[in-house]
């Protein structure tokens, strides 16, 4: 998994690193690292200061790591629903609204009082900080909840539960970073930068993030409403080990796509790649085959799966005029 989606799992920690960056979440760095010191007229050790710490990002790990979990398991349902214009409509108007409060036209704040709760939390224990990490991070969804929409949209429409699930648990990480940090070595709170006018551009590009996710999802809901007139013009033929055999016999090389009605980006490769004249014109020569992975609960569809480790849709497989795969 970490191979194929090492690029994906970097930009899950960006994201969470950046959002403490947002003026809505970065006073609370100060608040919560105060958490994590020692009680007035006491001394605790740096291990001690961080496995406090260590216990508050955990809690928000696994909320957070349980949603992604929950969003890619019903990815099917949720990609079965996006096949609808009007609903992508709703979902391209949301991410626009979304983008309108990251660019100031309406605010959203940390709850003032999650802030006075916090406060009383320093004698907590390492349950009690696991606990607070844990509603904390469903507390601060009016202020994360932007971008957390927008990554919980990528992790369904991947369908893979284990990517949703290490997914938002590397965005937790980076989410938690900061906090670690700080609880560890306090002195590092009186070096963050203050609060000031760079934020507010921090936030203006979330704004632009957003802008995109909606563009995406109003380009999707264009296309559904207006039927496109290309055909694929690729001829796919249905996965068997019959058809592999084949085109070995033929010294033919072989891609095979993973594809679903619920995908939505297999629609897309659908009319954007496999409708190019030039992949079209570069495929003649090469068996194209089709697993149609629409009902995931079909134990022959789960066995083409595991077949070449597939972890979400859409993904394509290249094996050479030997039959063997190449990665």
């Amino acid at each position: 998994m970490w191979n194929n989606h090492i690029f994906q799992f970097l930009g899950f920690f960006i994201a969470g690193l950046a959002v403490n960056l947002t003026p809505c979440v970065y006073p609370m760095l100060t608040v919560t690292a105060s958490l994590f010191k020692a009680k007035p007229g006491e001394k605790q050790s740096l291990g001690y200061s961080f496995s406090k710490a260590l216990a508050y990002v955990l809690g928000i790990a696994l909320m957070y790591s349980t949603l992604g979990y929950f969003a890619a398991s019903t990815g099917k349902i949720f990609g079965s629903i996006l096949q609808n214009t009007w609903v992508l409509l709703g979902v391209a108007g949301i991410m626009f609204v979304l983008a309108l409060s990251m660019f100031g036209v309406f605010q959203i704040r940390f709850p003032s009082e999650l802030l006075s709760r916090l406060g009383g939390l320093r004698k907590a224990n390492y349950l009690g900080l696991f606990l607070s990490g844990m509603f904390v991070g469903i507390f601060a969804a009016p202020c994360i909840g932007p971008p957390v929409i927008a990554l919980l949209a990528a992790v369904a429409d991947n369908g893979s539960p284990a990517f949703g699930f290490s997914a938002f648990f590397i965005f937790s990480l980076g989410l938690g970073l900061p906090y670690l940090l700080l609880g560890t070595f306090s002195g590092l709170v009186s070096k963050l930068p203050k609060a000031g006018h760079w934020l507010v551009w921090i936030e203006r590009i979330f704004g632009v993030i957003l802008l995109g996710f909606a563009a995406f999802y109003l380009s999707l809901a264009l296309h559904l409403h207006v039927p496109s007139t290309k055909a694929s013009g690729i001829p796919w033929q249905a996965y068997s080990i019959e058809n592999v055999k084949a085109s070995v016999a033929q010294h033919k090389p072989i891609i095979i796509d993973y594809y679903a009605d619920w995908c939505i980006s297999c629609h897309e490769i659908e009319r954007t790649v496999f409708s190019n004249p030039q992949i079209i014109d570069e495929l003649k020569g090469v068996t194209t085959l089709r697993v149609d992975a629409t009902n995931m609960d079909d134990p022959k569809v789960n066995d083409m799966i595991e077949k070449y480790h597939v972890i979400g849709l859409p993904t394509i497989i290249f094996l050479d005029s030997s039959g063997q795969e190449i990665k």
